[in-house]
């Protein structure tokens, strides 16, 4: 196990401010049920939409790829969007977007790289892709106020350019172009995998602490991935606090290890802010198709029920919505359409755990009863040495 000595200083600054209160989003943004579904543009994904919606899902995470609103210089294509935004508002969803590499070839500096190879994913001229993000900030505020960068950039299948080039040329930027864009937006990051402890750009651990000591007041809502079988596994992977210090005769709290678990990361950063699962899934297995559904209801008795030691985690989103024609992957939806197991068991326990109506204060102020509202916001500064 690699042992790391962390000295953390942490400093904490209260914004108040006062806001211009706009018509909220229908989905209860309180709700922790949530749902990868990636960019449904087909009747049968907006069918899917409409299935899991009654289960009780309120949020949604999209990819908004780059390649896909921009295949060629020039003019946007936003069609897809357009159409999908609609038809969250219908359905009264809640959107959560990744802003998404998926760099054309056009602006990739490596066109011919493909996923896992050196060079895939960074772009040419970085101005391109600011351009886009501002363009698709400012386009969908008051549909998308709920913004992640990339997907993963610690997996070469997303990104295979250095660390520092990603913070300094993507995150960084991207992050101040988001809240120019749309002062209201909240950035959800920084989204990475905990399954690339391998990978040739670093382990996930490294790229969390360089996000975190270079960005980390940038970020509003703490999110990351995890895929794990094992119920055991699973949990330890989130919550072990990573404390060694007694191992080795020393004062709690001196060593951190934070190879293992996300707890001793948010413990060593000192974040106190929201906390969102935003990937997680299981293999749909067709000898044992309980599998995926029991390790779904596992996971949301262990985070979702009110147990107050867990309660940190605010939201999970399943990955994912569905596989597409011939696929045996982790969908709530066969091929067809129809539900799988798993959907019966995420609506089973939402149905069992609803989550309890906004109060009629915020009803209010959410239909634009007041003009101004006042709301506590915190930054986090922080720096390791």
């Amino acid at each position: 196990m690699i042992q790391r000595l962390h000295i953390v200083r942490i400093c904490a600054v209260t914004i108040l401010a006062a806001q211009c209160v706009r018509p909220a989003l229908a989905g209860n943004l309180d709700s922790p049920y949530g749902l990868n579904v990636h960019t449904p543009a087909t009747p049968i994904e907006f069918a899917m939409l409409e299935q899991v919606a009654a289960a009780g899902v309120d949020w949604v995470r999209i990819d908004m790829n780059w390649n896909r609103a921009q295949p060629n210089p020039g003019a946007f294509q936003w069609d897809v969007f357009d159409n999908f935004t609609a038809k969250a508002e219908e359905l009264g969803i809640n959107v959560f977007a990744s802003i998404k590499g998926g760099v054309p070839a056009w602006a990739a500096e490596f066109p011919t790289a493909g996923q896992g190879d050196p060079g895939y994913g960074v772009m040419r001229d970085p101005s391109e892709w600011y351009t886009y993000v501002d363009e698709a900030v400012r386009r969908y505020a008051g549909k998308i106020d709920h913004w992640g960068i990339w997907n993963e950039p610690d997996y070469v299948n997303f990104w295979y350019g250095s660390r520092q080039q990603f913070i300094d040329e993507v995150f960084i930027p991207s992050a101040d172009i988001i809240k120019a864009a749309n002062p209201q937006a909240k950035l959800v990051g920084p989204g990475l995998s905990m399954l690339a402890a391998n990978q040739p750009t670093g382990p996930w651990f490294d790229w969390l602490a360089d996000i975190m000591t270079q960005a980390g007041d940038k970020i509003d809502i703490f999110d990351f991935h995890i895929y794990r079988d094992s119920r055991a596994e699973y949990n330890f992977r989130i919550e072990w606090d990573g404390d060694l210090s007694l191992l080795y005769g020393e004062p709690p709290g001196t060593i951190i290890s934070t190879t293992q678990s996300i707890r001793a990361n948010l413990d060593v950063f000192g974040w106190d802010g929201p906390v969102w699962i935003t990937e997680s899934g299981w293999d749909y297995e067709p000898t044992d198709p309980d599998f995926a559904a029991t390790r779904l209801t596992e996971t949301l008795e262990d985070w979702f029920t009110g147990d107050p030691d867990r309660s940190w985690v605010d939201k999970f989103f399943y990955f994912h919505m569905w596989d597409g024609p011939g696929g045996q992957g982790e969908g709530l939806f066969h091929a067809d359409g129809t539900p799988r197991e798993t959907y019966h068991a995420y609506a089973d326990f939402m149905a069992a755990h609803p989550v309890p109506e906004p109060s009629t204060l915020v009803l209010l102020l959410s239909g634009g009863a007041m003009a101004l509202a006042t709301s506590v916001g915190r930054r986090r500064c922080k720096s390791l040495r």
